[in-house]
């Protein structure tokens, strides 16, 4: 079993990644069977979010966080539905495009095309 930490900037940041009652965390946790905790830093004034499980496991949950840790600058609360847009993204080999879904775009479509609201 191996182990991969992602580190957050602040202690909010870690919250909204792990959501409401860890709601966010489950599902990736369900989706790629992996286990995920946090635990204190020295390195940073934030947390260490540790990703345990199979390697390959590791690497898709670790996408999807890194997604929530860019995200969570951006939004105040980070709902189950993007987590599970992200899942799905990584699962379906489009990884790459969620760092188009930063900032205005809200999803891509189909043949990858970026979609920003007006």
């Amino acid at each position: 079993m191996a182990e991969r930490i992602i580190l957050s900037d602040t202690f909010e940041m870690t919250t909204k990644i792990f959501g409401p009652y860890d709601e966010n965390v489950k599902v990736i946790e369900e989706a790629f069977k992996v286990r995920i905790t946090n635990k204190d830093s020295e390195k940073t004034a934030g947390n260490a979010i540790c990703i345990s499980g199979e390697p390959e496991d590791i690497s898709m949950a670790s996408q999807v966080i890194s997604y929530l840790k860019r995200l969570s600058v951006l939004e105040d609360n980070i709902g189950k539905s993007r987590v599970e847009y992200a899942i799905s993204m990584v699962i379906g080999g489009q990884s790459d495009e969620l760092s188009m879904l930063d900032g205005d775009c809200i999803c891509v479509t189909n043949k990858g095309k970026p979609i920003k609201a007006k």
